[in-house]
């Protein structure tokens, strides 16, 4: 991976800290991070993110970055996802407004923080990781490599520090236990 995710990145997660919006970087900069390190086109945040925060977000991103403050009202109201893209390099950032659902919850309140950069950063958990991109392999159809490459690459690396009593309780509620078990 380049540092180029981690700076772009930075320039918005400033503004999520400087507005107290708690945030957790996902995704496969976050598997990079804790994981085995691999190219990728854009960031994937989770947020707790209010109405408030959202607009006062908007206002500070407007001139560095394409961000639609409809879209942006509707995730915070829906519980969804919207984009950031930086104009001078077109790295998008796909922001997640934390919801309701059981794991993501969880997921979130285990985020744990990270230096890279000589910057911290809050990032998924290992487990958490892998629970999540053992769902998106499952999701796409069980046919994405890298998805699985970077469940992979979690594994060999935290083998030995892995909560295997949180990953089996997930994977077994989410119905992840067969993909699991092909690893």
């Amino acid at each position: 991976m380049t540092d180029l995710p981690i700076a772009i990145g930075w320039e918005v997660l400033r503004h999520f800290e400087e507005l107290s919006v708690d945030y957790m970087v996902v995704g496969s900069v976050a598997s990079s991070l804790q994981g085995i390190a691999r190219s990728t086109l854009d960031m994937d945040v989770l947020a707790r993110l209010s109405r408030a925060q959202a607009l006062a977000l908007v206002e500070r991103l407007q001139e560095d970055f394409y961000v639609s403050p409809a879209a942006v009202e509707e995730a915070v109201r829906r519980k969804s996802m919207f984009n950031v893209v930086q104009f001078s390099s077109g790295f998008k950032i796909d922001v997640y407004v934390l919801g309701g659902k059981p794991f993501e919850r969880e997921e979130f309140a285990r985020r744990q923080p990270i230096v890279s950069e000589g910057r911290t950063l809050w990032v998924a958990t290992a487990e958490d990781l892998i629970i999540s991109k053992l769902d998106w392999y499952r999701l796409g159809g069980e046919v994405s490599e890298r998805q699985w490459r970077d469940v992979v690459g979690l594994v060999q690396l935290h083998r030995e520090r892995l909560d295997m009593n949180y990953l089996e309780l997930w994977l077994e509620r989410l119905e992840l236990k067969p993909l699991w078990d092909k690893i």
